[in-house]
């Protein structure tokens, strides 16, 4: 088959190859291309207990949440963590409504703060809403001030929220933990609710 009449008749040919008909492309009277079926890819199947005897369980206790003490020394090196909205606005306005540890978190220099862009777009809602009075000059300073990195929202944060229990049924706090989950990274925050989230850390 020529090359014009395979260009009018690709369906057909795709339809005859599909059947196990042979088909050869010709240019000029002279076979180029043959067109084959493409043969499906074989998924692996799934094997267990592959590595069995290779990982060493060192404490048994090691999927349980961290202890106060265990997490002040992991807060003790670098480490990422997600500033609840209410953090921010007392970081930056009533620093004295922060507990001691999360003083301690804030002011660490080798920590990695981070601020949801969840809660810029609560800041912006409350503020119409007139339940807080801040222009979103004010809201970049206090990004800058605090050396704060804006963790975007994407679908697979979202796609956390399927599967998120009720304690908390404040809209902008359960994307928060949902994006805290799907990060695990711990959330600054005073609100007693988010400590109710399995594989959650709380810091307070």
């Amino acid at each position: 088959m020529s090359v014009a009449d395979a260009k009018n008749k690709l369906p057909e040919l795709i339809k005859e190859v599909e059947d196990g008909e042979p088909v050869t492309i010709c240019r000029r009277g002279v076979p180029v291309v043959d067109i084959v079926r493409t043969t499906k890819p074989r998924r692996h199947k799934r094997v267990l207990g592959t590595l069995k005897g290779k990982i060493q369980v060192l404490d048994s206790d090691w999927s349980k949440p961290m202890p106060d003490a265990e997490v002040e020394a992991f807060l003790s090196g670098r480490v990422r963590l997600l500033l609840d909205t209410a953090i921010l606005i007392y970081a930056v306005e009533s620093p004295e409504r922060l507990s001691k540890r999360a003083i301690s978190a804030l002011e660490n220099k080798e920590n990695i703060l981070e601020l949801s862009a969840v809660s810029l777009l609560e800041i912006a809602i409350k503020t119409t809403l007139g339940k807080l009075r801040i222009s979103a000059a004010l809201a970049r300073q206090a990004v800058a001030d605090l050396d704060v990195r804006i963790l975007p929202y994407t679908a697979e944060h979202a796609f956390h929220l399927f599967e998120l229990p009720l304690p908390h049924g404040d809209p902008f706090d359960r994307q928060i933990i949902a994006q805290a989950l799907s990060e695990n990274i711990p959330i600054v925050t005073s609100d007693k609710k988010f400590r109710l989230y399995k594989g959650l850390k709380a810091i307070w």
